[in-house]
Parts: C-alpha cells; sequence; structure tokens
C-alpha cells in the first residue's frame, strides 16, 4: 500500500495530457482533479501540502510549428521569441523534465512579472538550488521582464510551459494513448499550419489519399500516426476515437495498412522511391469499436468508432487494418447495449463497373447568390433585344458571407440572354424526372463551347469573349468575390467556377459527346435519384454528377437501376456516414459489379423497358402532384410521393425485381 503522498505522486506522473483547445484543457483538469480527489484529501489528512500543477497541458501534440532537435539542443531548451533583439528563452533540460516543478515555477513566475513582483523570489519558493539552473534562470527571468516592459505582454512564460510540455513527453515515450483527434479536413485549417499538415501526411507517414480531392480528407489519421510516432515506446498500444470512414473509407486506406513510410525528397523537391524510415503498427492487437449502429448516435457530428493498435517500431511491417470489427448496437446510455461482430467493408477500391470513368461531378456553380439569377421585371419603355433583365438568387444554401451582402450593384441588371443558362441540382432532380432547373449567368456564350480565359483578366477571363452587358456585370462580381472570398481561396472567380475542369467538361462535351449524346444525371448525396437530363445545353451543378449514355435504352438501365431500393440497400455500405444514416453517394454505386448496357442481354433490355415505364409513370404522377399541390410542392414533398407511387405501383415493382436479379 503507497502512502498518499506517493500515490498522488505517482498519479502526477503516470497520467499526462495535452489539448491544443484551451476549454478542453479546463475540462480535462477538472476531471483529473475530481479523480484525484481522494488522493489529494488523504494528503492533506496526512499533513502534507497536496499543491501542485495538474499535469494537463495547452500545446500542440503534432509539434506542428517548431523543430523538436532545435528546441531541445545540447543541455537546454531554447525559444526564439522572435523580435528586434533577436531575443531567446533558455531553460534548463534538468528542469523541464521535472514538470510539476517547472510549470509551478513558470507560473509563479509570469503571476509576479504581471503583478510588478520580484520574479526571483520564485527560484528560492521552488527549491532551485543548482547554481547553473539559477543562472539560466536568472537570465531568461530577465529577458522574461523586459518583453513585459515593452508591451509584449506576461504570457510569455505560459507559452513556454505549453510548447516545452509536448517535446518533453516525447523524449521519455509512454506505454498508453487515449485520445480523440481533430476531425477537420485539411482544407479548413488555417494556411500557417496546412502546407505542414500536407507535408507531414506524404512525406513522413506516407498516407496521404485522394489525388486532387486529398485535401478533403480529414486529419484524424495523420494525429493518430503522429502520435505514435512521437509519444508511444515500442509495444505501447493506443486507442482513439475516429470517424467512422477510417474503417473503410479511401481516404484512410494507406493509413489502414499499418505500415507509414518516410519518403525521401529529389533536388526538385518531388518525393522519391526511396524509402527513409518505416513506422509500423499492429493493428490486429485489439479488434476496433463500430459505433455506427448507436441509437440515438448524437454525441459526435458523425458516427464513431475507436481504433486501437500496438507499436512494432520502425523498419519493420506491420498489420492491416480489416477483417472484422466489434459493432456497438441499441440505446445508448442503457444495459441494452450489444456487442457483436461484423465485418468491415473496405470501400477504397476504384470500382468493378466501367460506368466509374464516365461518372463525372458537375460543375461548382458558386457563390451561388453571385451566379444564379432570377428574372426581374424591365421598366424600360424598349427593352434591348435578345437581353434579360435579373435579380440575384437568393436560397436557402447560400452560404456566409454571401447571403447576408446587399447585392445592389447587380441588382436589375440587364444582361444578354445568350450568357444565361438552365442549371440542374441536387434539388431539381426526383426519382425518374427533373423539376424546374434553375438559371445562371455564366462566362461562356451560349453556343460556344470554351471559357474565354486570360490569366491577367479580371476573375480570369479575357473580357471581348464577352457581350458588353455581360462583360460589366462580370468586372463587378468578379470585385464582390476578390473582396469577400476565405483568406485561404486562392482562386480567381473563374478558377473557383471551373475547378479541376469540371465546367470545361461540359461545354466540351456539349461540343462532342464522343457517342454518347444523352445524360443521366444522380445526386451526390442522400438516397440515390436519378433522371435523364434531355436539355443538351443545360449545367450540371456540382450537387450531381453526370453520365453521358450511347442511347435512350442506356439511359433508361441506368436510370432504373439507380432509382431503385435494390441498389441503396447495395451501396449503403460502402457510403460514408452521418448522423442520419448514409450521407454520401458520390461515385460509390460504381463499385458495385454494375454490368455496361447490352441490348443483347435479355435482363439489361427488361431493366431498361422497367425504367422507361417508370419514368413515364414517375412524370405522370408528377404532374398531378403539380395539379394538387401547386406552388406548395417541394422537392421533400415529390421525392417523397414518388418514391411512395413507386412502391405501390407495378411499374416500379418491375423495376425492384429486375435490378434485384441484377444485383443479386
Amino acid at each position: 500500500m503507497l502512502e498518499p503522498k506517493e500515490l498522488l505522486d505517482r498519479l502526477r506522473v503516470a497520467v499526462t495530457g495535452i489539448d491544443v483547445h484551451p476549454v478542453a484543457v479546463h475540462l480535462a483538469r477538472a476531471a483529473w482533479a475530481l479523480a484525484a480527489r481522494p488522493a489529494i484529501e488523504a494528503v492533506v489528512n496526512a499533513g502534507y501540502d497536496a499543491s501542485g500543477s495538474v499535469p494537463v497541458y495547452l500545446g500542440d501534440a503534432l509539434q506542428l510549428r517548431f523543430n523538436a532537435g532545435d528546441l531541445f539542443a545540447g543541455q537546454q531548451v531554447t525559444i526564439q521569441v522572435d523580435d528586434d533583439a533577436n531575443s531567446e528563452l533558455t531553460f534548463p533540460i534538468s528542469l523541464v523534465d521535472r514538470a510539476d516543478t517547472f510549470d509551478s515555477l513558470m507560473s509563479q513566475v509570469a503571476a509576479d512579472i504581471e503583478a510588478g513582483d520580484d520574479p526571483l523570489i520564485a527560484l528560492d519558493d521552488h527549491g532551485i538550488d543548482d547554481p547553473n539552473e539559477r543562472q539560466t534562470l536568472a537570465a531568461t527571468i530577465a529577458t522574461l521582464q523586459r518583453l513585459h516592459d515593452e508591451g509584449r505582454n506576461h504570457i510569455w512564460a505560459y507559452y513556454t510551459r505549453n510548447l516545452v510540455r509536448p517535446v518533453a513527453l516525447g523524449r521519455t515515450k509512454v506505454d498508453v494513448i487515449i485520445g480523440n483527434p481533430p476531425w477537420l479536413n485539411y482544407n479548413q485549417t488555417a494556411d500557417i499550419l496546412r502546407d505542414e499538415l500536407e507535408r507531414q501526411s506524404k512525406s513522413l507517414y506516407g498516407i496521404w489519399q485522394g489525388g486532387r480531392y486529398a485535401s478533403n480528407q480529414d486529419v484524424a489519421g495523420l494525429f493518430y500516426a503522429r502520435s505514435v510516432d512521437l509519444y508511444l515506446t515500442d509495444g505501447g498500444r493506443i486507442g482513439m476515437v475516429l470517424p467512422h470512414s477510417a474503417l473503410q473509407a479511401g481516404q484512410y486506406a494507406k493509413w489502414r495498412t499499418g505500415k507509414w513510410e518516410q519518403r525521401s525528397f529529389t533536388p526538385k523537391g518531388n518525393l522519391s522511391k526511396t524509402v527513409v524510415r518505416t513506422l509500423a503498427v499492429d493493428f490486429g492487437h485489439k479488434t476496433s469499436w463500430d459505433l455506427e449502429r448507436l441509437d440515438p448516435n448524437t454525441f459526435f457530428p458523425i458516427p464513431a468508432c475507436v481504433v486501437f493498435a500496438e507499436r512494432v517500431g520502425e523498419n519493420t511491417d506491420g498489420t492491416h487494418l480489416g477483417g472484422s470489427a466489434e459493432r456497438w448496437e441499441g440505446a445508448t446510455g442503457t444495459d441494452e447495449v450489444r456487442r457483436v461482430s461484423s465485418t468491415i467493408t473496405d470501400t477504397s477500391g476504384s470500382g468493378d463497373s466501367p460506368y466509374a470513368v464516365h461518372a463525372r461531378q458537375g460543375a461548382p456553380i458558386r457563390p451561388r447568390r453571385l451566379i444564379f439569377v432570377e428574372e426581374a421585371e424591365n421598366t424600360a419603355v424598349v427593352q434591348a433585344g435578345q437581353t434579360i433583365t435579373v435579380n440575384p438568387r437568393e436560397g436557402s444554401q447560400d452560404k456566409v458571407p454571401w447571403r447576408t451582402l446587399k447585392l445592389t450593384s447587380i441588382t436589375e441588371q440587364t444582361v444578354e440572354r445568350k450568357h444565361l443558362y438552365d442549371v440542374y441540382l441536387g434539388e431539381t432532380v426526383v426519382p425518374f424526372v427533373t423539376l424546374k432547373p434553375l438559371r445562371a449567368v455564366l462566362p461562356v456564350r451560349r453556343g460556344e463551347y470554351q471559357l474565354p480565359t486570360q490569366p491577367e483578366g479580371p476573375g480570369g477571363i479575357r473580357l471581348d469573349g464577352l457581350d458588353r452587358r455581360m462583360r460589366r456585370r462580370w468586372q463587378v462580381i468578379n470585385d464582390i468575390w476578390e473582396e469577400n472570398k476565405a483568406p485561404a481561396n486562392k482562386l480567381n472567380l473563374v478558377e473557383n467556377l471551373d475547378h479541376y475542369g469540371k465546367l470545361s467538361s461540359q461545354l466540351h462535351w456539349q461540343h462532342r459527346s464522343g457517342g454518347r449524346p444523352i445524360r443521366v444525371v444522380q445526386t451526390e448525396a442522400g438516397v440515390p435519384t436519378a433522371a435523364i437530363l434531355v436539355d443538351h445545353d443545360a449545367i450540371v451543378d456540382e450537387t450531381l454528377y453526370w453520365l453521358p449514355c450511347k442511347d435512350m435504352h442506356e439511359a433508361n438501365y441506368l436510370l432504373a437501376i439507380i432509382n431503385s431500393d435494390a441498389l441503396y440497400e447495395a451501396v449503403q455500405p460502402l457510403m460514408s456516414k452521418g448522423q442520419f444514416g448514409a450521407r454520401h453517394l458520390h461515385k460509390h454505386l460504381w463499385k458495385l459489379p454494375i454490368p455496361e448496357f447490352d441490348s443483347a442481354d435479355t435482363l439489361h433490355a427488361r431493366i431498361s423497358d422497367a425504367g422507361e415505364q417508370a419514368a413515364a409513370g414517375a412524370a405522370e404522377r408528377l404532374e398531378q402532384l403539380r395539379a394538387e399541390r401547386g406552388d406548395k410542392l417541394t422537392v421533400t414533398i415529390a421525392r417523397r410521393e414518388l418514391r411512395k407511387w413507386l412502391r405501390e405501383s407495378s411499374e416500379g415493382a418491375a423495376v425492384e425485381e429486375a435490378v434485384q436479379e441484377l444485383l443479386g
């Protein structure tokens, strides 16, 4: 049995917490104090001093903004202040390693400087007797006082304490790590950190995944790998709460290998094939927890999982995360939660259907209020021919800051009709049929199939490629764009509209369809919903994917498959999850073995005929709904009523029977 004082001292050493968010640190400190309360009370009752810092620190666990080797050099810790005098704050490593003493000392020094008291007394209060330590600290305290007197504030003492703690912890390593890393995308991080996060993901651990969309992946996998690397001893164990996608999604495919490779750089700055170091973990050490089926599942913004691993070491093979998981099911907070074994479905495959290469996401027609318009009344006695007067369209999907702007400069503005396009979005597609499209004014004339781009032009556009009124409008909305876009967004306006060529590719298809003149559009999120787009000149928004088809028979074949309940049931395990279930469809359906349409195949022909009949019936039912509800008919109501009709109709039954046979 340990004496109370020894127990409390060991507890302070045994458990250490780090978080970058001040509120999380305060909550964790409170939780630690509550858990340690019996030990603290025992120490006090035994007549000892129980004061001391709680070992939970505000710090950067990823160590992104400094080099640990530079920070800890020789027998000292040196922090650059980055002022005109090139000041440095220096601390003995021997003191930094005494975490409780160092933290308490720095807190007292900061408080004394702020109060105008003599901070050197803190050295005596904390028993700093070593001459070398006292000499080094006296010089540093003098620098802290000078910085305070110069108005550089008094936080340097706190900053130092929080900065060195993660590095000091990494010098000794730990046996167990438990954590909940940040769930945010690389492209949501601050500029100053984003490049370093990307560099570490690519070159230090080799887990960067997703090609041109890689910045949309989240940093949780990197945080996990970085924690293993910096803090976990060989044979040590880690468990972290991660997004559910860590178990199966493509963005985690390289991370799930359990073998993270550091590669060298070529002289041109590109990653070479030379592996410098391999960091490996055993994901099979303990079965992962799949928390998707808990109900209600609202504690996290999206469904979660817990992934465990054991650090194997360097330059060896890891054990892949796969096989099975322990799935938790039932009502949270009750004893009704069951744990059952479930198979992990890896969704990172390139796709088993030949249609995967043809499906493309639509163009990012945004900011919507600058691009989408509604026709306004023209009060002119004589309106110029082939023009239209428009107002910015206000919609429920408008984002900040665009939805709050006063756009008087583009209100009741007249533009040439040849710049006006019909645009189809997710909100204009219901099962088997389309609703009325939205309208957008775009910097390209109808009938022309190439954006008049010019890098040095306003918003990246060559103005003589636009008609006169559109030229003036483009300059105005470009100025609004530049004044209000996010600081991290380096794209000009046309680059934003044509990101990754998503608008240009549609213009090119309109000019040359390559033997695929008919388009099927599908929603990118939610329950799979598709329709045939008969307007050759219409533009497809990024909330839809478009797939060109050879003829109507093939289009009806795909229409039946995508709108079927059988397809939704098969694709749900491949979709990323939100609080309310399967969320993002994207191109996951083409990972299913959906064969290319063959008119000679009797089953394919039957599916195509069923799709054609369902489309005709859905169009008729939609007209009935319009007559019944008029302006109150929303996309939500239309989808609900059409799906109900499909479930109850012979047309819907024929679709389900044929598609079920195809998908098995």
